[in-house]
């Protein structure tokens, strides 16, 4: 009776001002069983936020492992972009999430694949000071002779990030 009144009614695909919907929630807040029992009763897997984000994302932000060994099951591709043609891979990467990066490249998500600013998984990183991920992707195969747009190689950026480090002391 209830998962009829959810999904009947709209309720269970009904988005917020961001485009959230109860299951973008879930996959943010790692809640499992709601996720799955959403799921189960037809929440859609597919929708986008405002930002063109989907529940696979939220979940490689906060590194919810079963949510994103779940979804690949459901059919949503591990290599889903957003606007800014990030995959979750990106995410997981960039907010330092190692089991979730290494779950996405296991499920076929590609290491090596740039977003629309050139920068791959493993770019992302020292780009923006946050290096303990380096030594996982690198030692998964992601490519350190990968340019960004810029044409500027990991070594430079983490070059520049070291210096950027000692300079503060």
């Amino acid at each position: 009776m209830k998962s009829s009144l959810l999904s009947s009614s709209g309720i269970l695909n009904n988005a917020d001002k961001n485009g959230e919907t109860p299951l973008f929630l879930a996959a943010r807040c790692g809640k499992i069983e709601v996720f799955r029992y959403l799921t189960e009763i037809g929440a859609d897997i597919n929708i986008h936020d405002i930002n063109s984000n989907s529940a696979l994302h939220h979940a490689a932000i906060m590194g919810s492992m079963e949510i994103i060994k779940i979804l690949p099951h459901k059919g949503m591709s591990v290599e889903l972009t957003k606007a800014s043609d990030s995959m979750p891979l990106h995410f997981s990467a960039y907010y330092g999430n190692v089991d979730a990066t290494k779950a996405f490249v296991e499920s076929g998500a590609s290491l090596n694949n740039a977003n629309k600013n050139g920068v791959t998984p493993l770019l992302l990183r020292p780009r923006y000071g946050k290096i303990e991920i380096f030594h996982s992707l690198a030692e998964i195969g992601a490519d350190i002779n990968i340019p960004d747009t810029r044409q500027t190689l990991l070594f430079t950026m983490m070059l520049f990030w070291i210096l950027w480090k000692l300079s503060r002391f």
